[in-house]
Formats: structure tokens, sequence, C-alpha cells
């Protein structure tokens, strides 16, 4: 039977339901893997090969942010030895301060899964924080003053109440005041909440929160007034000293 072109068409197959290049990802061969407690453990060689394939989609992909996040989250699944979890690290801390939106991965897929010491976080830490002053990345330097406050690290940045007084992001502040609470005197606090009260006039929506934790109930208005009375904070009791 001959085909009724009229009654025929060509119709393009349904696109695929993810990503080429996740496909690629989780096919990624390992070879020479072991097992370590149920997980797959990977060495140096198969480690630095996923990583370079990693990079090189990425590039392929138009710098594709999503995909070294999705590597990196594979890699938390797998176990690491010394050697490659050496090499691991200082991957991560080069990659990171090329691609600062890597940052908010770090803990929750590199630092807890492969157990990284305090000390090797802290010298990530600085460096994302210098990169961030320098940058005007603000959310960086609050991840590396939340990990020294998380990780007990002193991160020996004596400019950093100034730094965050002079950026005037509320995150950076509350952050930077959690932690110099921890390691300073009240009297050391006076610059934050001399802040707190001057921002309380103008422009309490966007500062509420660091407002908020900083006063004292007396210098409070309307509801919040009340629920700090109560001692309601609005920070984890590990991070609030």
């Amino acid at each position: 039977m001959v085909l009724n072109s009229k009654k025929s068409k060509i119709i393009p197959l349904p696109l695929a339901s993810v990503k080429n290049w996740v496909t690629k990802l989780n096919h990624f061969n390992f070879t020479n893997s072991y097992i370590v407690n149920f997980k797959q453990a990977i060495r140096v060689k198969e480690l630095k090969g996923f990583i370079d394939f990693a990079i090189e989609l990425m590039l392929d992909e138009n710098s594709d942010a999503s995909i070294l996040n999705y590597a990196i989250k594979i890699i938390s699944n797998k176990h690491l030895d010394a050697n490659a979890k050496d090499y691991y690290i200082k991957q991560i801390h080069h990659l990171v301060l090329l691609y600062p939106y890597l940052i908010n991965l770090l803990e929750q897929h590199v630092f807890e899964p492969h157990k990284i010491s305090g000390n090797i976080i802290k010298k990530i830490a600085k460096d994302i924080y210098a990169y961030g002053i320098k940058k005007k990345i603000y959310e960086a330097c609050s991840y590396a003053i939340y990990w020294a406050i998380k990780y007990d690290f002193n991160i020996e940045i004596l400019t950093n109440k100034q730094d965050s007084v002079n950026s005037l992001d509320c995150i950076f502040l509350m952050i930077s005041y959690l932690y110099d609470k921890k390691y300073y005197k009240k009297a050391y606090l006076k610059d934050y909440k001399d802040l707190s009260k001057e921002l309380k006039k103008d422009d309490f929506d966007k500062y509420w929160l660091f407002i908020y934790e900083t006063l004292p109930w007396t210098e409070l208005t309307d509801n919040y007034r009340t629920i700090k009375k109560n001692d309601l904070s609005f920070i984890k009791p590990e991070f609030n000293g």
C-alpha cells in the first residue's frame, strides 16, 4: 500500500523528560570503584575524570550552573578515600571562588557528607569572605560567618563588624552580630545597636529582623515589643548564644 500524503504528516518525537546532561552525568562510568559502608567508593583518578567531564558539559551548555550543582550532589552520595577527599576539597575550594553560586551547596553536600574538618572549612570561609567583600556579594560573606558560628572557629577577620555595618545588608548584619556576640563583650556590640536605632526610624520593614534581635523589648513597639518581652527569637538557639 502507498501512503496517502494528504492523510499523513511528520511530527517531532516528544522531548526527553530530563535534560541530556542529567543522563550523561548519571551514566558516568566510575571504573575501578568499590563499596564502603554501602556506598560506592571512588578513587582520585575517577573523581578527577568526573569533575572534568562535568565542567566540559557546563561549558558546552553555555555555563549552565545546574550542571555543577548536580555533579556535586552526585559526589555527596559517594565515599571518598583520603586522597580523593583531599583532591575534591581543593577543587571545590577553587570552583566556589570561580562560581560563587555553589556556596549554598557546600554545607549539605560537601562539608557534612564528607566530614570536612573545621580547619579546612575555615580556610574556605576566609577566602569566600574576602571574595564577597571585594565583589560586594554579601550573601557569600554571610555564609562564611555562619560557618564560623556553626563549626565553632574564629574566622579572624578584624574588619568584620565594620564590613557588615558598611554593607547595610540585613542578613550580613544579623549573622555578624551573632558572631561578635559569641566572641566579644557587650560593649563591642554597641555599634550594631546604634545602627539598629537609626534603621528603626525610617527603614524598619527592610531591617526588622536585625533590629528585633539586637534591641531590647523596651526599644521596640507594637507586636514586636510584646513578643520580644516574651523572649521569642527568630534565631535558632545554637546560633543565639
